[in-house]
């Protein structure tokens, strides 16, 4: 069920948005949601809405952060995935045609919104994924054009592309709402985006990876995946993550995850040095690994 906006003010005075930026705001990015709110205010083309789902912050600090941005708050539920698709139904049913997600912590460039919705519109695309820069916590730059290290160029998408590896992010997609036709269902798990993404792949819907606009995508302690940050320990987590993943696509029926999991299930029962040899032997290979690159035989 939809938790009821706290402000629905904005929502009344633009209700012809064709677009909406969603983020879900937690008590750790707190000191990073104004320069979210920067980037919105930024952007070349503004006939957007704005949703926050509170994850168990405190409102007017919310609010305070948004200064200058009139937002809709809605209250959040318990789970990453949970509030993720909260956020989703409250776009859907409220007839917004494009949701354009962006992380709590991270930040992008002006041109984002417009960029888009040209892509939707050349394409006729369902989701939209841009290409990242890798920042510090203070937005200096660490790795510009990220995933150029893999897609050189706007280009589709296709289910085979995801199976190993993930482009998706929570902070770096949109979609098309009217392409949601059936109930999406995802469990509480640390890597919602790369499940929530290869379903709708699955289902039929088409991804369009685009260049011309980037995602500032932040790089910090408490951030689950790094760079240049892989040992036994996060080896270990990321493998587990992984397997988990596969797990839950053959429990949906796609047994054309089958493989994988067998291999994942390897790498768990991997020894402490045979995993320190292939984090060493990936890391002189991909000097700046995307994380799927490590997490491998």
């Amino acid at each position: 069920m939809l938790a009821t906006p706290l402000n629905s003010s904005k929502r009344t005075e633009t209700m012809n948005s064709p677009g909406v930026f969603f983020t879900a705001a937690y008590p750790k990015a707190l000191p990073y949601l104004s320069d979210v709110c920067k980037s919105a205010l930024e952007q070349t083309r503004t006939d957007f809405d704005f949703i926050v789902v509170n994850d168990g912050c405190d409102p007017s600090a919310i609010k305070e952060a948004f200064s200058g941005l009139s937002i809709i708050l809605v209250d959040g539920v318990k789970g990453i995935a949970a509030n993720r698709l909260l956020g989703i139904e409250y776009a859907k049913t409220h007839g917004y045609d494009y949701l354009l997600f962006c992380d709590a912590d991270d930040t992008f460039t002006a041109n984002r919104y417009e960029r888009t919705l040209k892509a939707f519109e050349d394409s006729k695309a369902d989701i939209v994924v841009c290409n990242l820069n890798i920042v510090d916590e203070e937005l200096r730059p660490l790795i510009p054009d990220y995933f150029n290290k893999e897609l050189s160029a706007p280009q589709w998408i296709k289910p085979e592309f995801l199976m190993d590896k993930n482009i998706f992010g929570m902070s770096n997609t949109a979609i098309r709402l009217s392409a949601i036709t059936d109930a999406i269902s995802i469990p509480d798990i640390p890597i919602v985006d790369w499940y929530l993404f290869t379903l709708l792949l699955q289902r039929g819907l088409r991804a369009k990876y685009i260049t011309e606009s980037l995602v500032d995508y932040r790089q910090y302690s408490d951030n689950m995946i790094g760079i240049n940050r892989f040992d036994v320990a996060s080896f270990k987590r990321l493998t587990k993550h992984k397997n988990n993943h596969y797990k839950l696509l053959l429990e949906s029926g796609y047994q054309q995850y089958k493989p994988l999991f067998e291999e994942s299930e390897t790498l768990l029962n991997l020894t402490d040095s045979e995993i320190d040899s292939l984090v060493a032997n990936g890391l002189s290979e991909h000097p700046q690994p995307l994380w799927w690159q490590i997490i491998k035989k």
